[in-house]
């Protein structure tokens, strides 16, 4: 069975992809519940944690939109 080059079918690989942004999104929670906490006044902050809240919303639709069975990891690398 010939392969191109960056494909990657192994589903240990797969899931554990998943398995790392799910971990990720879980850290941006934490991280976002610790600043926030105490911080609610602080426009400053509330700002610069606009960027978390944005890769935390697309970690989360990566993981609900993403097929990890039927597509190939090099996709998700190359997001």
């Amino acid at each position: 069975m010939d392969k191109h080059v960056g494909e990657v079918e192994n589903a240990t690989c797969l899931e554990l992809s998943r398995e790392h942004i799910q971990q990720l999104k879980e850290r941006l929670d934490c991280a976002i519940a610790t600043f926030t906490e105490g911080n609610e006044d602080n426009p400053l902050l509330q700002r610069r944690l606009q960027y978390v809240f944005t890769l935390r919303d697309r970690l989360e639709s990566l993981l609900s939109d993403f097929d990890f069975e039927h597509e190939y990891l090099w996709f998700y690398a190359a997001w």
